[in-house]
């Protein structure tokens, strides 16, 4: 698959973009963030997962506690989980831009792709091209991967969202959760988490 030269030079700008600027007072973020969310909008409990799309800790959680977790929790009707990217580099912010462009049906299957596959697209010669390789294997067209890059409200959205977490948490660093407002960071497996789930249940 050739890389398409618009689609490189609209990667280069936002790369570039990418450098944090200093820190701003946290507000919410701009429509331009669309909010992902995977199960029952009134469950009891709400998990907020900060992660970076190249951070292998991320995908383990991803790739083996969470399908757990949605099994006896999400599923359930006891937990939702709120998805919000906090990139640790700049690969993973593009990454994340285009996750964030796919139809919010297949935005939960694109993140298990991107994580499962994460060794071999972060990795790679040519990272660019293996994430969209990804965005069009959830339905994405060239076009609309250039457009995706080149969309800076987003991209500046998703640094908001980042910066916001920082701020409001004191989250430095993936994955990191905010379950019914208390932080709980690093790669925690399924037993901690069920157990966070229950003491909030009563049980």
């Amino acid at each position: 698959m050739k890389l398409f030269p618009r689609l490189a030079a609209a990667f280069a700008l936002l790369v570039l973009a990418a450098v944090p600027a200093g820190a701003s007072e946290p507000v919410p973020a701009p429509e331009a963030y669309p909010e992902r969310v995977l199960g029952k909008a009134d469950a009891p409990i709400t998990m907020v997962d900060y992660s970076s799309l190249t951070c292998p800790h991320c995908a383990t959680f991803h790739a083996t506690v969470l399908p757990q977790i949605k099994k006896d929790f999400i599923d359930t009707g006891k937990v939702k989980l709120v998805y919000r990217d906090f990139p640790l580099d700049r690969l993973a912010l593009g990454a994340a831009v285009v996750a964030r462009c796919v139809p919010e049906s297949s935005f939960f299957p694109m993140l298990d792709m991107l994580y499962k596959g994460q060794e071999k697209w972060a990795r790679s010669s040519n990272p660019l091209e293996a994430i969209q390789s990804y965005g069009r294997l959830a339905g994405l067209t060239p076009d609309a991967i250039d457009a995706c890059f080149k969309n800076q409200p987003l991209v500046d959205a998703i640094q908001q969202v980042r910066e916001n977490a920082n701020q409001a948490h004191n989250i430095t660093s993936t994955p990191s959760f905010v379950i019914n407002g208390t932080l709980h960071s690093g790669a925690q497996g399924y037993d901690y988490f069920a157990k966070v789930f229950n003491e909030l249940e009563g049980r």
